[in-house]
């Protein structure tokens, strides 16, 4: 079993809502999951409500998209935040009698996460999979410490 978490959608030019950048990263990586392990996969989030649709569902479109069956897709719709979203999936997880599980979220985020999960599943093994690297390993140079403004959107993510 997989589980992504939400990272929050906008509106796009068209009108429409889309994932955030984080939420795209995490999206692949799931689909770069599912289609390494065939199993029946299920991808859950928690979602509080944006415009007329919920994060779930315009995640889940994307994954359909993306090749993902829909009957492999199951959305936790309840959760607001990540400690919730444990409490809330370790109900369904008993209830299928899964004992493990990929978690799936930005670098950044995957401490917390983890520990809460740890927290609230103590019987169900956990596979982080962070994605969303902030870092990178170029060498730097003088003009590498002017500042540029995709660090400042990495900075506001940050904090």
């Amino acid at each position: 079993i997989s589980i992504t978490f939400r990272s929050g959608i906008f509106p796009d030019t068209a009108g429409e809502d889309v994932p955030t950048p984080n939420a795209s990263d995490r999206i692949l990586k799931t689909v770069q999951y599912y289609k390494k392990f065939p199993k029946k996969n299920n991808y859950f989030w928690g979602t509080p409500l944006h415009n007329k649709i919920s994060e779930s569902e315009i995640y889940k479109n994307y994954l359909i998209d993306l090749g993902v069956s829909p009957d492999d897709i199951i959305t936790e719709e309840k959760s607001r935040t990540t400690q919730e979203n444990a409490q809330f999936i370790k109900e369904k997880l008993e209830n299928e009698n899964i004992n493990s599980l990929i978690l799936i979220t930005s670098s950044s985020h995957m401490k917390r996460s983890l520990n809460i999960f740890e927290y609230y599943m103590k019987n169900i093994e956990i596979f982080p999979v962070p994605c969303n690297y902030l870092a990178s390993d170029y060498d730097n140079k003088i003009f590498s410490f002017i500042p540029k403004y995709h660090n400042f959107l990495k900075f506001q993510i940050f904090i």
